[in-house]
């Protein structure tokens, strides 16, 4: 759409995807699609009254969200969590690496080395990226609020994250705190994120593998009772 006039935006072109297109990002001349069934659509619109399609990717489950950063495309999938994706060639995207977090993603923001999901009645996931090979889990908050509403989208800027979920926004401070046991990155280690640890562990949720082995047992909580003693330095 021609923009320039608010009041009165005219149509330039159209892409008919194969699937429902959930969410879109352009970087410089190139659109990015999830595009639901049919994964990561990349389509050329530096002739906007004629986009043509460069690339896709078959996610292995549907396309839901995704954000883009650098060469890289984030997809957070219905299913199967967040799909990272290797777009420096768009004609044959390829994947990196991927997290299955436990609620759907509808929702991913990509803000340095992390990626914020919003993951449905799991809540708001962060994933660390630094290697999009093996990304793993840094925290979780309970953006659902009141409990039994999904988390449907996050936005970063600076150190906020904006969420959305059925009950409407949610406004978290994500600013970094030198330690790992501040679960719900309100820059404080306190009995919060305690019992939102014990939840997690109870649950035997991933984001409570704390020593990354793989398995949920005491040794995890004996681990994270030890970062949570310690405190923020």
């Amino acid at each position: 759409m021609d923009v320039s006039e608010p009041s009165t935006p005219v149509l330039l072109g159209s892409y008919n995807t194969p699937d429902w297109a959930e969410d879109v990002v352009i970087k410089g001349t190139t659109a990015y699609i999830a595009d639901t069934e049919s994964g990561l659509q990349i389509i050329d619109v530096s002739d906007p009254t004629a986009p043509v399609l460069l690339g896709s990717f078959e996610t292995p489950s549907r396309a839901m969200s995704l954000d883009v950063a650098g060469t890289t495309a984030y997809i957070g999938t219905y299913w199967l969590g967040l799909q990272i994706i290797d777009i420096s060639d768009p004609t044959a995207p390829a994947l990196l690496g991927s997290f299955d977090t436990p609620g759907n993603s509808y929702g991913v923001a990509v803000n340095g080395t992390k990626a914020y999901v919003a993951a449905s009645y799991d809540g708001l996931r962060i994933v660390d990226v630094s290697d999009p090979t093996s990304p793993s889990s840094l925290g979780w908050h309970d953006a659902r609020y009141n409990n039994g509403t999904r988390t449907l989208g996050v936005t970063i800027v600076g150190t906020t994250a904006f969420v959305a979920n059925k009950t409407g926004l949610l406004i978290l401070d994500i600013s970094d705190c030198d330690c790992v046991a501040d679960i719900d990155n309100d820059g404080m280690v306190d009995l919060e994120d305690f019992i939102a640890f014990l939840v997690a562990w109870s649950a035997v949720d991933p984001a409570s593998d704390w020593d990354q082995n793989g398995i949920i047992d005491t040794r995890d909580f004996i681990a994270y009772l030890g970062d949570w003693s310690a405190g923020c330095p």
